[in-house]
């Protein structure tokens, strides 16, 4: 009995390890690659196939792997910014529903009193719409098109509309010619939306306190299902064209002619009150910048004229084509609107408000159509 168990225990000693296997396994696998790989380098000489085609393949084999890899990780940072860009509009967007550029406007029935308060704070919107302007589209493409543009709806009930845009006008004359595109929009909005939108607008003041530089505006929009829209509109207005050839700014260069409008509703109106018993408010406010840019013609834009230029012998010459005109004037409208829808009492159907909401700030595309006409169709 004794001799059994020890001839067992002698059996156990005598058998390998796992570890010692696998690795002895793993030699002659490597050994078995090794001749594997020599093998195929005298099939690839036998076809014919050159080392460098099956190099170039496991190559872009990597690169496709490196490459799907940049993509996963490229997709995991955008998910973080935009996980970022959703805490931003969560806690401050949709927390601090009031325009960044409004300001509490009162005006009396007195109509000096009225042009008084507009006069007075003029400047105030100005340079407050010129500074947001700039800060708010500071590091944006400043002549390419683009639009930021977000909806929400406040804790009060109230539905809100933000959007930041650019839009160049290639080929136009000046500055001045953009922005009383813009005034003659101005002018004849409750036309313009009207024809546009379809929705009936109808202006409810005399225009009585409007000038160049300053207007204001009470529009009553009626839309298919019925609701009455109303809008109190304050408007400012400021046209720079420096007509001095040596006039230089703080940088040491020319300056060049832009243009601002600062748009805000009126709270309060004791000459024409809101009715909220039977109309839906809504309050705009609006900054608009226009600069002057100059910048090169894409190709397919550019007029060219044949052109004849000697050869170097100085006898024959060849027929070419030049670029009559390279670069052209392009003037940037950037602007920012906030508008308002607000909260009411009135007994709407559900998919009533909800199509009055979802045209909240079509007007601001119907202006850019105005103007194309009044810039471009004047040209023809």
């Amino acid at each position: 009995m004794a001799d059994k168990d020890a001839a067992q225990k002698r059996k156990r000693r005598d058998k390998k390890p796992t570890y010692i296997v696998r690795r002895e396994k793993k030699v002659l696998l490597e050994a078995e690659l090794v001749e594997l790989k020599k093998h195929v380098v005298e099939l690839r000489r036998a076809s014919g196939i050159p080392d460098s085609f099956f190099i170039e393949r496991e190559q872009l084999v990597a690169r496709i792997e490196d490459n799907k890899r940049l993509r996963a990780e490229s997709r995991k940072q955008d998910m973080l910014l935009r996980n970022a860009h959703s805490i931003m509009c969560a806690e401050y967007l949709m927390k601090c529903p009031e325009s960044p550029i409004e300001t509490f406007i009162r005006l009396t029935t007195d109509l000096k009193q009225r042009r008084s308060a507009l006069v007075s704070m003029r400047e105030m919107k100005l340079a407050q719409a010129d500074a947001f302007i700039t800060e708010r589209s500071k590091y944006m493409p400043a002549t390419k098109p683009w639009c930021q543009e977000g909806k929400f709806e406040t804790a009060e009930g109230h539905y809100c509309a933000e959007k930041l845009d650019n839009t160049p006008f290639h080929g136009v004359q000046s500055v001045r010619q953009v922005f009383e595109a813009l005034q003659f929009f101005f002018r004849n909005m409750e036309i313009s939306i009207s024809e546009m939108l379809g929705d009936i607008t109808v202006r409810e003041d005399d225009d009585s306190t409007s000038s160049n530089s300053f207007s204001n505006h009470r529009l009553v929009s009626t839309m298919s299902h019925g609701v009455q829209v109303e809008k109190n509109i304050v408007k400012f207005f400021k046209l720079v064209e420096p007509d001095v050839e040596d006039e230089e700014d703080e940088g040491g260069e020319a300056k060049s002619p832009y243009a601002l409008v600062a748009t805000d509703s009126v709270n309060i109106d004791d000459m024409y009150p809101y009715v909220p018993e039977e109309r839906v408010q809504m309050d705009i406010s609006a900054a608009m910048k226009f600069t002057e840019h100059f910048c090169k013609k894409p190709a397919n834009r550019r007029q060219r004229k044949p052109a004849h230029r000697p050869y170097c012998e100085g006898y024959r010459y060849s027929h070419v084509e030049v670029d009559e005109e390279e670069y052209e004037r392009v003037v940037v409208l950037t602007r920012f609107f906030h508008v308002k829808l607000r909260h009411t009492e009135m007994d709407l159907p559900p998919h009533v408000l909800q199509e009055v909401r979802q045209g909240l700030a079509c007007f601001s595309d119907t202006m850019v159509q105005s103007m194309h006409r009044v810039i471009f169709e004047s040209q023809q």
